[in-house]
């Protein structure tokens, strides 16, 4: 199989979100700024680091637009900033900003199936889907409440375009978007659930992680126990 070298990288900045675009060529960091990295593939090697102009508040969430490789979404408390770089990466503006919750915004994904369309959570207990056809006109597609409790992530089914995920405190909510609430709770963790993911080959697994320093493997159809567990640490 494939060799990969692990590179190591120190950073002084407090990291509060990362991603990757698709081309995996460009990696993107958040926290009180923006900063741009390019990666040489050939070697693994993280080069030509980039701060972008962004006032000094604090993002929670960014995310690249897979479908235009010059644009990101960063989270800035209630707001979601649409950013635009320019070629060869001279410089980014925001393009807009955009009122979608009213709390802070805890997590942000693109919708594999159309284009234009977000989900965004929120510690005001809410997830919603939003159309950004036009990003100044935003248009609210769907709202769902898990009760007034935090919902700290989401994952869309890469398969199934009516399923998302999400994680309220230690536990999966698992959403049908046709339904107006959740159709499935699996008792995951003992800890905050820290990150969220569906497999992308197999419709019924997801994949956990936590503060209680646990992976875990999910299958729908067996929900009463983990598939698979990796602890992490002593």
């Amino acid at each position: 199989g494939d060799v990969y070298k692990r590179q190591t990288n120190e950073f002084e900045k407090i990291v509060n979100s990362i991603d990757i675009d698709k081309t995996d060529n460009n990696l993107i960091l958040v926290g009180k700024g923006i900063w741009l990295h390019q990666i040489n593939n050939e070697n693994q090697e993280i080069f030509r680091p980039l701060t972008l102009k962004s006032p000094q508040i604090d993002f929670g969430v960014i995310q690249w637009n897979n479908y235009n490789l010059n644009e990101f979404f960063a989270c800035a408390n209630t707001e979601v900033q649409i950013w635009k770089i320019e070629p060869e990466f001279n410089q980014s503006f925001p393009r807009c900003s955009i009122e979608i919750h009213s709390r802070p915004i805890s997590d942000l994904k693109w919708c594999p199936y159309k284009n234009h369309t977000i989900a965004t959570c929120s510690s005001d207990g809410f997830f919603r889907i939003t159309d950004l056809t036009k990003p100044e006109k935003p248009k609210t597609l769907k709202n769902f409440s898990s009760n007034s409790a935090v919902i700290q992530r989401l994952a869309w089914n890469q398969n199934l375009a009516h399923q998302i995920a999400t994680a309220r405190s230690a536990s999966i909510l698992i959403w049908d978007l046709r339904q107006s609430s959740w159709s499935m709770e699996i008792m995951a963790h003992v800890g905050l659930i820290t990150g969220l993911d569906w497999d992308y080959f197999n419709t019924n697994q997801i994949l956990t992680s936590s503060v209680d320093q646990q992976i875990k493997l999910w299958d729908l159809r067996k929900k009463e126990k983990a598939i698979f567990e990796f602890q992490i640490g002593a």
